[in-house]
């Protein structure tokens, strides 16, 4: 696993209780009971790779590219502001990553990653672009969030006909 140390660092920030939920501090769980319908649990293939693999990652850069959502959230004041949200974003981003890690470059998790696993970040993907979309100086990101929940969207598809043609595979393989 090759990434830049910048997200490195982004994703090891990410932990995990036992049951796969985003460990939060007192001041973000307190702002996760205000709202409705956000999921903090991540996929089997999140949790593996984010302690299995991420801590041993060779560095191919110092940074992400400016272009990228992390490096445009980091350039915010969400992280001090609104730190539930920041956190929520963390997660999302790291997830999407996670799909295209898997589906690309180690197919081994594959099978530690559902459709639920992918409709939930969509649907926290679709909740942060709302969010952004009523704060002024965050509305930037929700085209980004946008592409990032359409792009989810296709891997969605691409990973269901895998494991339709895995499965088949297996069945044909049985006779």
């Amino acid at each position: 696993m090759d990434l830049a140390l910048e997200s490195i660092n982004y994703f090891l920030h990410l932990q995990f209780d036992s049951d796969r939920h985003l460990v939060l501090n007192d001041e973000c769980k307190q702002a996760l009971e205000k709202i409705k319908g956000v999921d903090t649990s991540a996929s089997h293939a999140a949790v593996s790779i984010r302690y299995q693999e991420v801590p041993y990652a060779q560095v191919t850069t110092i940074t992400a590219p400016d272009t990228s959502l992390m490096h445009q959230i980091k350039d915010t004041d969400i992280e001090a502001k609104y730190p539930l949200i920041f956190e929520l974003m963390r997660l999302c981003i790291y997830e999407c990553w996670i799909v295209t890690y898997v589906v690309t470059e180690d197919g081994e998790y594959l099978t530690e990653l559902t459709l639920k696993d992918i409709k939930r970040t969509r649907h926290n993907l679709r909740y942060l672009a709302d969010w952004c979309g009523h704060y002024r100086a965050y509305r930037f990101l929700v085209e980004y969030l946008r592409d990032l929940d359409l792009a989810e969207g296709y891997m969605e598809n691409q990973i269901s006909l895998i494991l339709k043609t895995s499965d088949l595979r297996y069945e044909f393989d049985d006779r």
